[in-house]
């Protein structure tokens, strides 16, 4: 398959990007301030082309849209996040909020949108997002800005969905719970632990196991299609 990966040169995306092009695909993936470790996987790799792209600027996304035109494609993957402000809600300016919606959000609906035009010519394609699992338990302490925009493109995805199996596409969310990546790298380590602590299996998602249920829905039938796959080793029985 030729994916486009969204981030796919750290953290999380880097671990989706290693487990993709291991399996046999071919993957473009986009980089914003990781142009040394893009130039490595591209070195590297002979499956992989690498985009930069700055989820904060208009122009760049623009650009991005431009040259989908020109890239044959089988599936977007999701997973870039240009921010994360972890600040409880009554301490966050609204603008903050708005930026971050702009930021986080709309690039999202634009590239998926643009795939999904994509997709519907060739009447063919997948779409997957990364999500949290905390769409669905107890979040943790100042993330609501955060899990709001998670919130906002799930239901996106339920509605891509529905409009799109008529042209053989199908969409699906991966909602991890907490994974140690450059994302958190700034979290408190007593949160970590606590976190670690109320999984189950008492550890904390790792990204390679994410990875693997990107590839594993890639490769499923079009009948799974709306879902929401939750990794949080059973800490909410749904």
């Amino acid at each position: 398959m030729n994916v486009l990966l969204t981030g796919g040169a750290s953290g999380l995306g880097l671990e989706i990007f290693l487990n993709l092009v291991n399996a046999g695909h071919t993957v473009y993936f986009t980089y914003c301030k990781s142009s040394t470790e893009a130039l490595r996987l591209t070195n590297t790799y002979k499956d992989c082309n690498a985009i930069h792209c700055d989820f904060k600027s208009p122009e760049s996304i623009a650009s991005l849209l431009k040259s989908l035109e020109s890239i044959p494609l089988d599936a977007l993957v999701n997973n870039a996040l240009p921010s994360l402000n972890a600040l409880q809600f009554q301490k966050t300016e609204m603008a903050d909020l708005v930026s971050s919606f702009t930021n986080n959000v709309i690039p999202v609906l634009n590239l998926t949108q643009a795939c999904l035009t994509k997709f519907r010519k060739q009447r063919s394609g997948k779409v997957i997002t990364i999500l949290t699992s905390y769409l669905v338990n107890r979040p943790p302490v100042g993330y609501s800005e955060y899990i709001s925009n998670k919130a906002y493109i799930l239901a996106m995805s339920k509605s891509w969905a529905v409009e799109n199996a008529k042209f053989g596409i199908s969409v699906n969310c991966v909602s991890p719970s907490t994974m140690r990546t450059g994302l958190t790298s700034e979290t408190d380590d007593r949160l970590m632990e606590s976190l670690a602590a109320s999984n189950p299996f008492g550890r904390l998602v790792e990204p390679k196991e994410t990875a693997r249920i990107i590839e594993f829905l890639l490769s499923a039938p079009l009948q799974l299609n709306s879902t929401n796959l939750i990794l949080n080793g059973g800490s909410d029985v749904i």
